[in-house]
């Protein structure tokens, strides 16, 4: 689990979580630990985007206070091609600014169990880079790259449309 925190001001309320353990129970022991943290911290303000498989189990849901959307990408489809569908992209860009612009203390919080080639956590990066676009943050994808892609060469630029070009890093959780 990440906190991903770079210093962009629409990048500060949202987090993502990936790479999580590959057991079943050590899954659900870090989703405990995730929505104990968020719980914590942003109690009634946040909003999980599952992008991936769904859950499956209501238990799950609940421990995040039921606040959970989930967009189902089929990863093999067409066959072998492992990516995520620009409608669902664009659907969770749109989920995320339209919960960001209800209240200044609202988080959302990007979560995938697994990704093709087991690259989670880049791919959650991807999400917020497009939202960052999507957004108006930057004017460009590659600027938000830079921020949320740790070692990118460029990395460091600033942003377009108030990016302050801090890139704090990611601190764990």
């Amino acid at each position: 689990y990440e906190d991903v925190r770079l210093g962009v001001p629409s990048l500060e309320r949202v987090l993502t979580t990936g790479s999580l353990k590959e057991a079943s129970d050590g899954y659900v022991e870090c989703l405990t630990s995730a929505a104990a943290f968020l719980q914590e911290h942003h109690s009634g303000s946040y909003m999980l985007l599952n992008l991936g498989g769904l859950f499956m189990e209501p238990k799950l849901y609940s421990l995040f206070g039921n606040s959970c959307v989930e967009f189902v990408v089929p990863w093999n489809t067409p066959i072998g091609v492992g990516i995520c569908p620009l409608d669902i992209l664009f659907a969770t860009c749109s989920s995320i600014h339209n919960w960001l612009s209800m209240d200044e203390d609202h988080v959302a919080v990007l979560h995938t169990r697994t990704a093709p080639g087991g690259h989670a956590d880049q791919f959650l990066r991807f999400v917020a880079a497009c939202y960052l676009t999507y957004s108006l943050e930057f004017d460009h994808v590659s600027e938000a790259f830079d921020v949320v892609m740790p070692g990118r060469a460029g990395e460091g630029r600033s942003g377009g449309n108030g990016g302050n070009g801090d890139n704090g890093g990611a601190a764990g959780m």
